[in-house]
C-alpha cells in the first residue's frame, strides 16, 4: 500500500511491468456504460528493442517497421462517429473509453488482433458479465481497427530492467489525448 505500484524487476502478469489491475475493464463499468480510464491491450506484433515509457519491461518480438513497442499508447480516432457502427452496449462503452483515454500496449499475445483485459469471471461465483457481454470465453469487440491512432512516444529502452518510479517523467501526469 505504501509503494509506487511498480514491482522491482517488473514482477507481474504483463510483459510491460504494468501492475496487475492497470487498464482492466470492470463489470460495473460496463453496467454503468462508462469507463473512466486508459485500457491496456495485448497484440501479437510488438517491436523488439525494449519498452517505451510508461512500460518498464518488454517482450517485443518483431523487427517489422510497422510494429509498435510495449508501452506505446493508441486511441480510437476521436472523430469517429460511433452512431453509424451498430455497436452493442458493451462495444460502445469500450469505444468511448478508447476515444477518450486510449490504451497502452502491455503484452505480446494473441494470434492476429488486439486483446483487452477484463476481470476474470472465473475468479468469482456466478457470471459477473451476465447481460453485459456475450456468453463466450473471448467475446469480440467489433471496432474498426484501421481507425486506431498510435500516439507519439519516447525512445525505446533496450536496457530496461523493470526498475522505475512514478516520478520518472511525464508518464505519471494524466494528459487527455
Amino acid at each position: 500500500m505504501d509503494g509506487n505500484g511498480i514491482y522491482p524487476g517488473g514482477v507481474n502478469d504483463k510483459a510491460s511491468g504494468f501492475p496487475f489491475l492497470a487498464g482492466v475493464i470492470w463489470p460495473d463499468e460496463l453496467a454503468a456504460g462508462r469507463i473512466d480510464h486508459t485500457l491496456v491491450f495485448s497484440y501479437p506484433f510488438t517491436r523488439s528493442g525494449g519498452p517505451v515509457a510508461p512500460a518498464v519491461l518488454s517482450d517485443g518480438i518483431t523487427n517489422d517497421a510497422s510494429a509498435i513497442p510495449i508501452g506505446a499508447r493508441v486511441r480510437l480516432d476521436p472523430n469517429l462517429d460511433l452512431d453509424g457502427l451498430n455497436l452493442q452496449p458493451y462495444e460502445r462503452t469500450i469505444a468511448e473509453a478508447l476515444k477518450t483515454y486510449g490504451m497502452y500496449l502491455g503484452d505480446t499475445g494473441g494470434d492476429s488482433t488486439v486483446g483487452l483485459y477484463v476481470v476474470d469471471p472465473k475468479s468469482t461465483t456466478g457470471n459477473l458479465y451476465d447481460g453485459l457481454l456475450p456468453d463466450e470465453d473471448f467475446p469480440a469487440v467489433n471496432l474498426p481497427l484501421d481507425r486506431l491512432q498510435v500516439l507519439s512516444f519516447g525512445p525505446q529502452d533496450p536496457n530496461a530492467t523493470g526498475e522505475a518510479s512514478l516520478d520518472d517523467g511525464p508518464c505519471s501526469v494524466f494528459q487527455r489525448p
